[in-house]
């Protein structure tokens, strides 16, 4: 590949990182409104398919982030291999970065969980 080609193959990956996080907040946002306005109104039934959507979409989006975050890293080695200093200036690894940004997101999806279920009694 290209430097070029690496270059726009990391911007890619910022992107798409930064577009799952964005969903990632909207979706969060959305269930724990629903959970806090209809939470006690709507059946158990109701509320265990929802947040059964809700849990499977948000496993997607965090495994997507970890994807495209380790790919973003990926691109940035092989642009360092070639000696570009087009490189950012993070100082984490791309593993660490991936398990990070991936374990915040997890925790707050954990956090939705709770505060979903605390509203229904």
């Amino acid at each position: 590949m290209t430097e070029f080609e690496l270059q726009t193959l990391k911007v890619y990956f910022n992107e798409a990182t930064a577009s799952y996080i964005m969903n990632f907040i909207s979706i969060l946002s959305g269930y724990v409104l629903a959970n806090h306005i209809v939470g006690t109104k709507i059946t158990r039934t109701q509320f265990t398919i929802l947040t059964f959507a809700y849990s499977i979409i948000m496993i997607v989006i965090i495994l997507a982030v970890y994807t495209s975050t380790r790919e973003w890293y990926s691109a940035e080695e092989a642009l360092n291999k070639i000696n570009r200093t087009w490189a950012s200036q993070f100082t984490i690894g791309g593993a660490s970065m991936a398990i990070i940004s991936t374990t915040t997101l997890f925790v707050t999806y954990l956090g939705s969980l709770y505060f979903g279920l605390t509203t229904r009694k």
